[in-house]
């Protein structure tokens, strides 16, 4: 970890692993550069061998083009929170995108797009500098190219080589990519032999997109193997596998802990205890993302796609349940290595369930309750996001101030930016909202089945 992380990390009111602090905060204008030629204790980890170097290439890039290594640690952790958010937005479109093909029918990739916004955790991790938004953009772009490909043969010529370089592009952000080669696989043969009808033009059109993708990311994982002898290198637990179980060992105790766990890190941090979300707020959504999903696989259209897209999230939530109780195993701790937004790069199957629910009720409903469907849930995820902001932001800040060493005063003051700035920013926000809620609205009364339409076109339905 860069010596100029920890001491951004100090001079923002935190401490060091040794428990080293400052005793006076710098003003924002006084913070030091972003990145600091000093020694700092404590550094004897080198976390960036355990994943692919695409989001951090791109992030240097960013910060090179904005000054460098000299500008303040705060500007280029702005830089990088915001390119982190726009990735994670430029998902959306994809996820529409997968659900309407998906479905047949443009109101559903309406209401697909708007899923996201009913998790509060993933529009807020998405604003953090990791590499899981580069995962989410790669995966939404691979998953729609896939089912486009499927749904509309004629395309496959140039969706199947636009699908392996975004999955190219997703092997070079994190080791989870590598859990949607099944669906990637299944999905591409069968778009290939359905635009074609020919073995050997069928050949062809994988090769294509599988050199694509390994061409951009894919050989790194190769690299590990034949460099390293290991697919996935990691030092961060600092731990060997043991034999015998740590002291304490329950089976039962980790499961319970596991998936209470996962389903709040899906929903909300909770880093800190006072900045999780209520737990009985966190299990209701679970118990109901749990029914959306099982009604979606009984009642949907589509429902085989559905069930294959959604073996990529079942995949990752079984290899996070694997890695975790592997280190329970070792350490003791039932906790460590659980994070429910790990699962964020399937949201697209995710999103279709949701829609794909919704719309096998309505579809064939009046216009004004497509409308409305539309419009519940926009004001759904207002209510949503207000209601989290409301809860997080006032324990988050509580919980900081009474672990800084000095008081960090008005949250605003210490950010450096006014009330104006935060302002013009919602506002933004709320008036794309407005925009996308009217114009889905729309869609939705306009639209009886879009799948007649596709029929009618010689596209594949089913």
């Amino acid at each position: 970890m860069l010596p100029s992380t920890w001491q951004a990390v100090m001079e923002s009111g935190g401490s060091m692993p040794n428990g080293a602090q400052l005793d006076d905060l710098p003003a924002p204008e006084e913070r030091s550069a972003f990145v600091v030629d000093k020694d700092l204790p404590g550094l004897v980890r080198d976390q960036m061998v355990q994943h692919p170097p695409g989001y951090y290439v791109i992030g240097a890039a960013v910060v090179t083009l904005a000054g460098g290594a000299d500008i303040p640690w705060d500007r280029a952790s702005a830089l990088l929170r915001g390119l982190s958010a726009f990735l994670t937005a430029a998902a959306i479109p994809f996820i529409a995108g997968a659900v309407r093909w998906a479905t047949g029918s443009r109101w559903a990739g309406v209401l697909g797009a708007l899923f996201p916004l009913l998790i509060p955790w993933y529009a807020v991790s998405g604003s953090r500098i990791s590499n899981d938004s580069l995962l989410i953009l790669a995966c939404s772009a691979t998953i729609y190219a896939l089912v486009r490909a499927w749904r509309d043969p004629r395309s496959a010529a140039w969706a199947l080589p636009v699908a392996g370089a975004a999955y190219g592009i997703a092997l070079g952000a994190k080791g989870y990519a590598l859990i949607l080669a099944p669906v990637v696989v299944v999905l591409a043969v069968g778009a290939a032999w359905r635009s074609t009808r020919n073995v050997w033009k069928t050949v062809i059109r994988i090769l294509v997109p599988g050199a694509i993708a390994f061409a951009i990311g894919g050989w790194w994982w190769v690299r590990n193997l034949l460099i390293l002898g290991t697919l996935q290198p990691s030092v961060l637990g600092g731990r060997e596998h043991q034999d015998v179980a740590a002291e304490g060992y329950s089976f039962a105790l980790f499961v319970d802990t596991f998936f209470t766990r996962l389903n709040a890190t899906f929903w909300g941090r909770v880093g800190y205890v006072s900045n999780a979300h209520p737990s009985a707020t966190v299990i209701a959504g679970g118990i109901l993302l749990l029914v959306v999903i099982i009604g979606a696989l009984f009642f949907a259209r589509s429902r085989w796609m559905l069930a294959l897209l959604l073996s990529y999230p079942f995949l990752i939530g079984l290899t996070i349940f694997q890695n975790a109780h592997g280190i329970y195993w070792d350490i003791g701790n039932p906790t460590r290595g659980t994070q429910g937004r790990y699962l964020y790069s399937g949201i697209s199957a995710l999103a279709l369930s949701f829609a794909a629910l919704v719309h096998g009720f309505l579809a064939r409903r009046s216009g004004w309750l497509r409308s409305a469907s539309v419009v519940a849930t926009s004001a759904l995820a207002v209510l949503i996001v207000i209601a989290s902001l409301l809860w997080v932001i006032p324990a988050a800040w509580a919980s900081h101030e009474e672990s800084a060493p000095v008081a960090t005063g008005d949250p605003v003051a210490f950010m450096g930016m006014s009330w104006f700035g935060y302002g013009a920013i919602a506002l933004a926000a709320v008036a794309c909202l407005v925009v996308a809620t009217v114009t889905g609205a729309r869609v939705a009364s306009r639209e009886d089945y879009d799948r007649d339409r596709l029929a009618a076109r010689g596209v594949a339905g089913g």
